[in-house]
């Protein structure tokens, strides 16, 4: 995996058309029998680890020296972090790759912030951070309030070195844990458990600071089972929403502010699973997966339910293995495993669903095991995790008529996760986080390698105006929450 120093090849799109911005557990509930099949791997990359030994803690170095992860982080919710991060922020249409079907005049994108100041003034670990021009008074390669490049400041107890910002422990409990679902207020943190070594399954918080206890509170856990289909966890208001596989399926709803009480805001059909779960102009979206084992791909649909309603309604049936769901004014999208968990792609369909039309669902672009989906503004951006010089990050305008996937980055090497602040994304790469244009560039490093396993899902879960906040973790059941400034 590459480091801060190491030569990379990287693809620098040039932008040709420039707009205002460039866009781009306390108690059990009662939740009927619960799933009682095989481990379940449709919330991490692949549900078996690694061939090989697992990644070696802090001597891991960043190298995952297997392949990519073969199967998919299937429960990640692409849009619930609404709530903290203004996924929308880039509303302007942002010409930058589309000059051969957007009208306007020719421009050029806005430079963006490599990581670097004064460059060619300023010997390299020194800039010019004060008004005194030329100076190069700032040593950037250990000042924790200029970490990197002038203005970063690296927050709390985490100091500076070589430029990185160290990372920062947010929650680390003292159960099993696997993360695949977390989401962000601006003073809590929530995330679920899908399982932790086949035994629990939990909805766990702990407050966006860290203190000097960062194991959390577990709100609720389900102990002693093969697996517990708790999924889906999105912001709606005042309320953590999270959704639980049963008979019947239930959503639940918990205080976004102190995490309870608990209590139900709707139930539907037994074995229904809420993948993606997401709030939208008063209605509720999901994928319903229904794989049972590791490697498994069965029919899955997208369902939709309306705040007032009393039954669910299928919007597109007939899918593989689905997560990621993005919903836009006018189309639904998602990354799917259509016959094998090795068969990714990025499809398409009608927001008001297909009524049973299998030609109303479009194949966009082919993908890969550990792609990741987001949306920001009128662009949906994924990863591509593959191997370098062919890991890469791509996106599509899925409002224009003409529009084709293009590529932001090339000549990664198994980039991970996506999130997005409206100006950058973050991804990580190498265990290590990084951040890009929305534009391209080269990607800046912004922390240390922190180890993780590749059983584990691999989501860099959110944003907001100081941090980016990420799951990783040396083992199977180990998952903690980070932070970095960004």
């Amino acid at each position: 995996m590459p480091n801060s120093g190491a030569p990379m090849r990287f693809s620098l799109l040039v932008c040709l058309v420039i707009v205002a911005a460039c866009n781009g557990g306390g108690g059990n509930l009662d939740a009927g029998p619960t799933d009682s099949g095989m481990h379940d791997a449709g919330e991490v990359d692949g549900g078996a680890q690694d061939s090989g030994s697992p990644d070696a803690g802090l001597t891991d170095g960043g190298t995952d020296a297997g392949q990519p992860d073969s199967g998919i982080d299937a429960g990640t919710d692409a849009g619930t972090d609404a709530g903290f991060t203004d996924a929308g922020t880039d509303a302007g249409v942002d010409a930058g790759f589309d000059a051969g079907f957007d009208a306007g005049p020719p421009a050029v994108c806005p430079a963006f912030d490599a990581g670097t100041a004064d460059a060619g003034v300023c010997a390299p670990g020194t800039a010019d951070c004060d008004s005194n021009p030329n100076d190069c008074e700032t040593n950037i390669a250990t000042d924790s309030a200029n970490c990197g490049r002038c203005g970063r400041v690296c927050g709390g107890a985490a100091t500076c070195g070589a430029g990185l910002c160290g990372a920062t422990l947010l929650m680390d409990p003292d159960v099993s844990s696997n993360y695949c679902h977390a989401l962000f207020t601006p003073d809590r943190l929530f995330a679920v458990t899908c399982w932790g070594n086949n035994d629990l399954s939990e909805l766990r918080t702990a407050p966006i600071e860290p203190g000097s206890d960062v194991r959390g509170t577990s709100l609720v856990a389900y102990n002693n089972v093969s697996v517990v289909a708790m999924r889906g966890l999105t912001l709606d208001g005042p309320d953590v929403l999270f959704g639980l596989e049963g008979n019947p399926s239930k959503v639940f709803q918990v205080s976004a502010s102190d995490g309870g009480p608990i209590s139900t805001r709707f139930e539907t059909d037994a074995g229904t699973r809420f993948d993606g779960l997401q709030v939208v102009d008063d209605t509720y979206y999901w994928v319903h997966n229904r794989h049972t084992a590791g490697g498994m791909v069965v029919s899955a649909s997208i369902k939709r339910r309306g705040r007032s309603d009393t039954q669910d309604t299928l919007l597109v049936g007939g899918l593989g293995l689905g997560y990621n769901l993005v919903v836009t004014p006018t189309k639904l999208l998602w990354l799917e495993a259509r016959s094998t968990v090795s068969s990714i792609a990025l499809y398409e369909a009608p927001r008001a669903g297909t009524q049973g039309n299998a030609a109303l669902v479009k194949q966009v672009a082919a993908a890969t095991p550990g792609s990741y989906l987001i949306r920001s503004g009128d662009f949906v951006y994924w990863t591509e995790k593959s191997a370098a010089p062919n890991g890469k990050l791509r996106r599509y305008e899925f409002g224009h008529p003409n529009a084709v996937p293009q590529d932001v980055v090339t000549g990664l090497n198994l980039p991970e996760g996506l999130a997005t602040d409206g100006a950058y994304l973050y991804f990580k790469q190498g265990d290590a986080m990084y951040r890009v244009g929305m534009c391209g560039g080269v990607p800046e490093q912004l922390s240390p390698v922190v180890a993780a396993h590749d059983s584990q899902a691999t989501e860099v879960y959110a944003v907001d105006g100081k941090y980016v906040y990420w799951v990783a973790g040396p083992g199977f059941g180990d998952s903690k929450i980070y932070r970095v400034a960004k």
